[in-house]
């Protein structure tokens, strides 16, 4: 009988360094796309219920058309502080 070979263990490796994750910066469409989401969250409950009761409400339909169209302008038109020289 013949012994088995003698294995040695492998080398302990050290861990490999990670370079340290930054937190990627959410652009500013996704900003804006948040705020518009939010916006229209009340245009569409108005048409919604216009689609349930079939009577559209002028003013909640106002009101939250004028919400998403203000959002919209403030983040996609430049502002006078925004224009670098």
């Amino acid at each position: 009988m013949t012994a088995p070979p003698v294995t040695t263990p492998p080398e302990a490796k050290p861990p490999e360094a990670k370079p340290p994750e930054t937190p990627a910066k959410s652009p500013k469409l996704g900003k804006a796309a948040k705020a518009i989401v939010a916006a229209a969250v009340p245009l569409v409950g108005a048409l919604l219920l216009w689609a349930q009761t079939g009577a559209l409400d002028e003013t909640e339909f106002s009101v939250g058309l004028t919400g998403l169209l203000t959002a919209m302008l403030v983040y996609f038109v430049p502002n006078s502080t925004d224009a670098k020289s």
